[in-house]
């Protein structure tokens, strides 16, 4: 895997910007104005320029594996609000959530039922302690890139509406390259990580669908 380090430093140069003392012992906030460094867009803009092609091969498993964490983390937040909502109430008293009815979806092998419970496990697993570090510290520069908010305090502030999640959940079982890809840049609220995703789907849904795949063939 890239060493994100490596990595800033490497594209900091590629735009002929080079590190300073200070930038060196860390990781270039991709959300600040940098001091020395090269903004964010103007790294998308190098990146998506013939010039940055060459780091187009190394870049594209990285951000392919930071997206699966983002959208696994806001599904997964989404589902838990969703099923607040359900939570029937009794003078102020909640009551257990009756089970809901399973969803039909249409899958690469075929027409299948499964609950809600079942298919968000399956499908965008609880991320894990190896994982959860991963995106607070290393996929940073990453999350930079893609434009993905993030709270210095609260983590990821990309969200899916409880409303539509188990839209995106269908969406995901589905494999279905345009609905995979509206979820996906639905998460991006900064022009520059659509940008970056449009123009580089072909080959990151290729990662996407592998990594996804392995999760769907379970079903």
């Amino acid at each position: 895997r890239v060493r994100p380090v490596r990595l800033s430093g490497l594209l900091q140069a590629a735009v002929g910007v080079v590190a300073s003392a200070d930038d060196a012992q860390g990781f270039i906030d991709f959300d600040a104005v940098p001091k020395t460094g090269a903004e964010s867009q103007e790294l998308v803009d190098f990146l998506l320029s013939p010039a940055g092609r060459n780091l187009k091969p190394v870049l594209v498993r990285e951000l392919s594996t930071t997206l699966d964490l983002v959208v696994r983390s806001t599904t997964r937040r989404a589902y838990l609000e969703f099923q607040s909502a359900l939570k029937p109430r009794v003078l102020g008293v909640s009551l257990p959530t009756p089970p809901p009815p399973p969803l039909p979806l249409l899958t690469p092998s075929g027409p299948k039922l499964m609950s809600p419970d079942e298919l968000i496990d399956v499908l965008q697993p609880k991320l894990g302690r190896d994982e959860e570090i991963y995106l607070q510290s290393s996929a940073q520069v990453f999350l930079g890139l893609l434009g993905v908010p993030v709270d210095p305090n609260k983590g990821l502030e990309a969200e899916i509406s409880p409303k539509r999640v188990l839209d995106v959940l269908r969406a995901l079982a589905s494999q279905k390259d345009d609905e995979v890809q509206r979820v996906v840049s639905g998460l991006l609220s900064r022009t520059r990580g659509r940008g970056l995703v449009t123009e580089w789907w072909g080959e990151m849904s290729t990662q996407l669908r592998e990594i996804w795949g392995k999760r769907v063939a379970s079903i």
